[in-house]
């Protein structure tokens, strides 16, 4: 039965989350960021692009300089440049590298992409800086620059990507992160309740528009299919949550897979709304944890216990002999 719905299942995943998803265009609506992602570790900003340029219509003769900038007010921090170049402006520019003095010269962008047929048409951007306060509400902008090629004066382009940087809350827990790994190994992951599954094997029938004959147990039982922790398994159980907001088990999962990642802001937006069921109660307690707030922390583990949760015993013995 499960190997019925392997196929399909995957497909009506991809489109689902593909509608989830909004890309934001940038130079002239040729180029798009279909993925990002921003996170606060060891007092460095994280971010984390994906972009896409299959719509790019650059010459081969020519390139263009991307540079991501965090602007806050007067606060403005420029990013390592992507450096795209066509296919004859990569020879001229390898060229000018092999040749180039080892000082003054210009620095080196974060990335070099050929743009030619055959290539891959999207790149992943990550890069880490030292973190400042102000970055928190900064507004992530898109400075895309012509070459001066050919006796043309280069345009410069700049698009708005981010309103805001959406990061986690700043660690504010009184433990340090070893510690804090030991406690977020210890989230629980709820199996949505077992349904009829006599109609399964029409799913294969159903096309995209299968999306009806979803439901948040079957990608639970396709995420099992991976080792638990890995980017497919989180990414399915939250994918599952934001399909089936309603769900208490998708939820619940989706939680765990926010606080795994350290991120308690996406997590608290889960849970709140199911603090109150027992499954529920680990997840909350594990969170006022990340979040510092040790008294409600205690409650929570200890509802859990009380459920008959051994993780939460197992944390509320060591929270006691950490606070000695």
């Amino acid at each position: 039965m499960k190997d019925l719905i392997r196929i399909p299942l995957a497909a009506v995943m991809m489109c689902a989350a593909c509608g989830l998803c909004k890309a934001q265009e940038f130079y002239r609506g040729e180029m798009s960021v279909t993925g990002q992602e921003f996170s606060l570790e060891a007092g460095r900003l994280n971010v984390d692009l994906s972009v896409d340029f299959k719509g790019l219509r650059m010459p081969a003769d020519e390139s263009l300089t991307v540079t991501p900038i965090l602007a806050n007010g007067d606060n403005e921090q420029e990013l390592p440049a992507v450096l795209i170049n066509g296919a004859k402006k990569e020879k001229a520019y390898r060229r000018e590298q092999a040749f180039a003095p080892s000082e003054g010269v210009a620095p080196i962008p974060a990335v070099v992409i050929r743009n030619a047929p055959g290539m891959a048409q999207s790149f992943r951007y990550r890069v880490a800086v030292p973190y400042e306060p102000w970055m928190e509400s900064a507004t992530l902008l898109l400075r895309s620059q012509e070459c001066a090629c050919h006796g043309k004066e280069g345009a410069v382009y700049k698009d708005r990507i981010a309103e805001r940087v959406n990061l986690a809350k700043i660690r504010t827990s009184v433990w340090d992160t070893s510690t804090d790994r030991k406690y977020l190994a210890r989230v629980n992951f709820v199996a949505p309740p077992a349904r009829d599954e006599s109609g399964a094997e029409n799913f294969e029938a159903a096309g995209d528009e299968g999306r009806q004959a979803l439901r948040p147990e079957i990608l639970y039982a396709v995420a099992q299919d991976y080792p638990k922790g890995s980017t497919e398994y989180n990414d399915l159980l939250d994918l599952a949550a934001r399909l089936f907001p309603d769900s208490p088990e998708a939820n619940i999962n989706a939680a765990a897979v926010a606080l795994v990642r350290r991120d308690p802001e996406k997590a608290r937006r889960y849970l709140e709304r199911f603090a109150t069921l027992p499954a529920a109660y680990n997840n909350m307690g594990v969170l006022c944890l990340l979040e510092g707030n040790r008294g409600k922390a205690e409650v929570y583990l200890t509802m859990a216990a009380a459920a008959g949760m051994k993780q939460a015993e197992r944390t509320l013995k060591e929270m006691k002999n950490d606070k000695e």
